[in-house]
C-alpha cells in the first residue's frame, strides 16, 4: 500500500502536467501575399508594411509577379518602387489570414514619359528638329538621320510645338542660301504618357537657290522679240551645234560658270568662263556678272527641278527695244 504522502505528490505532479498541457497553444500558421504588376519592368521592388510597422521587401520577377511568405496575420500596406521613367502606383492594402496567401489585384503602372517620331522628305532637307512644351517650357532637340527619320524617345506628357531647322549650304546663313524652306511649324502636338505620337511625313520645299544650283543647265529655247519687228525670232533654231552644247552652272553661294561643252566654235575660246550670280531680295530676278562684260539682270519667269526660264530686256544697236526669252533644261 502506497504511503499517503507519496500518493499526494504523485497526484500533484500529474495535475501540473495536465495544466501545462492545457495552457500550451499552437502558434498560428503564417500567411502570405502575392500579386502582379504590368509591365513587368515597371516596378523594381514591392514593400509590405505590417500592423506593427515591420517591413518586408521582395523583388518583382521577369514576368511581373511578386510574393511575400511567412507573414503574420493582419493588415499590410504594399508600396511600389518604380523603375526609371515609370510613375509609382497608389499603395495597396492586403489583409493576411493565418495559413492563407492573399492575392491582390494586378497593378498597372504608367510611364512618366511618352515619345514622338516622324520623317522628313527629302531626308537632307532638315538637320535638326526641336520640340517645345508650351506650359512647362520643356525643350529637346533631335538630329535627323540619313533616312530623314527623327525621334524623341522620352518626353514628358504635354502639348508641343515642333520646329524644323532647315539645312544650310556652305555655311551661309542668309535666307537665299537656305537649301530648303523650313517646313511649317507644327503646333498642338500631344504627347501622351506611355504612347508614341507618330507625325505624318513632313515635306520640305527646296528654295530657288537650291533648285538653281543643283543641276547643270543647257539652252533648249531662245526667242528674241524686237519692238517693231514682225514677231519674235527663233534664235535657238539658228544656233550652231557648238553653241547648243554649251552648259551653265549656278554654284552656291554665287559662282556662275559658262562651259563650252564638248565642242567649241573657236579653238581659242576658253573652255570655261566664270562670273557671279545673285538673286534680288525677292528672288524674282537674277543678276549675272561676267568679267569684261556689263552686268545683266534677267527676270526669273519659271524655275522647277528641270526647267529654267529667264527673260532679258535691252536695246539693240539701232535703238530698238527687245526682250529675249531663254529656256534652259536641266541635265
Amino acid at each position: 500500500m502506497m504511503h499517503p504522502l507519496r500518493f499526494l505528490c504523485t497526484l500533484l505532479a500529474g495535475c501540473l502536467l495536465l495544466l501545462s498541457a492545457c495552457s500550451k497553444k499552437e502558434d498560428p500558421a503564417p500567411g502570405g501575399i502575392s500579386g502582379t504588376v504590368t509591365p513587368a519592368a515597371a516596378i523594381a521592388t514591392v514593400t509590405a508594411t505590417g500592423p506593427s510597422g515591420t517591413k518586408a521587401t521582395t523583388a518583382v520577377s521577369a514576368t511581373g509577379t511578386y510574393q511575400f511568405t511567412g507573414l503574420a496575420a493582419g493588415s499590410y500596406v504594399l508600396s511600389f518602387a518604380p523603375a526609371a521613367t515609370y510613375i509609382a502606383p497608389a499603395q495597396v492594402t492586403a489583409v493576411v489570414a493565418a495559413g492563407a496567401t492573399t492575392q491582390v489585384p494586378a497593378v498597372a503602372v504608367q510611364q512618366t514619359s511618352g515619345s514622338l517620331s516622324g520623317t522628313i522628305a527629302p531626308a537632307d532637307a532638315v538637320t535638326r528638329v526641336t520640340v517645345f512644351e508650351a506650359t512647362t517650357h520643356f525643350t529637346a532637340t533631335a538630329t535627323v538621320t540619313s533616312t530623314g527619320a527623327f525621334s524623341f524617345p522620352s518626353l514628358p506628357p504635354g502639348t508641343y510645338y515642333v520646329d524644323f531647322n532647315a539645312t544650310y549650304l556652305g555655311g551661309m546663313t542668309t535666307f537665299e542660301f537656305l537649301a530648303y524652306y523650313p517646313p511649317s511649324q507644327l503646333g498642338n502636338v500631344v504627347v501622351v504618357s506611355g504612347q508614341n505620337t507618330a507625325l505624318p511625313v513632313v515635306t520640305a520645299v527646296p528654295t530657288r537657290a537650291n533648285k538653281l544650283s543643283t543641276p547643270k543647265w543647257r539652252i533648249t529655247g531662245y526667242l528674241l522679240d524686237v519692238a517693231g519687228a514682225n514677231g519674235a525670232v527663233d534664235v535657238y533654231a539658228q544656233m550652231p551645234a557648238c553653241e547648243r552644247d554649251n552648259f551653265y552652272r549656278f554654284n552656291i553661294p554665287n559662282q556662275y560658270i559658262k562651259d563650252e561643252g564638248a565642242t567649241k566654235c573657236s579653238v581659242s575660246d576658253p573652255q570655261t568662263v566664270a562670273g557671279t550670280w545673285a538673286f534680288d531680295a525677292n528672288q524674282s530676278n537674277i543678276d549675272l556678272t561676267v568679267p569684261g562684260t556689263a552686268s545683266t539682270r534677267s527676270v526669273l519667269y519659271s524655275l522647277t527641278a528641270t526647267t529654267l526660264q529667264l527673260g532679258t530686256s535691252g536695246t539693240t544697236a539701232t535703238g530698238a527695244a527687245y526682250t529675249a526669252y531663254i529656256t534652259y533644261t536641266a541635265f
